[in-house]
């Protein structure tokens, strides 16, 4: 009996050993954040791994491989493109409340000069 339980619990644990040897989601995607991916080639170079080495890395991006340079650089050239369309929106002035009141505000001497004056001249 004990043998069958032994050989039960080898038998259901084998598939799990087998599975577990393959990368996890978590793994794949650890590269999504691409400060993650800098902080790794920083590393690399720290540890004595060549330019040349690292030019030939490549990262697996769906059904396509990516030079991991040539992906960090379009990474910095989209953010620097979002980066200069943000400032271009924030340096653009827009019509607030307080503008319309105020120039409404700074018009009415004028409106009420130019009545008094159809006051005065109506009689």
């Amino acid at each position: 009996m004990k043998t069958i339980i032994c050989i039960l619990i080898v038998c259901l644990s084998i598939p799990s050993l087998l599975f577990s040897a393959e990368p996890s989601l978590t793994q794949r995607r650890q590269f999504q954040n691409i400060d993650a991916l800098i902080a790794l080639i920083e590393k690399a170079r720290d540890a004595g791994i060549s330019d040349d080495e690292i030019k030939k890395l490549q990262l697996n991006l769906k059904d396509k491989d990516v030079d991991v340079l040539e992906y960090i650089e379009a990474f910095r050239r989209r953010k620097r493109l979002a980066d200069q369309k943000n400032k271009d929106f924030l340096a653009t002035r827009f019509l607030t409340v307080s503008d319309i009141f105020n120039e409404l505000v700074d018009m009415e001497p004028d409106r009420l000069e130019n009545l008094r004056e159809e006051l005065i001249s109506g009689d």
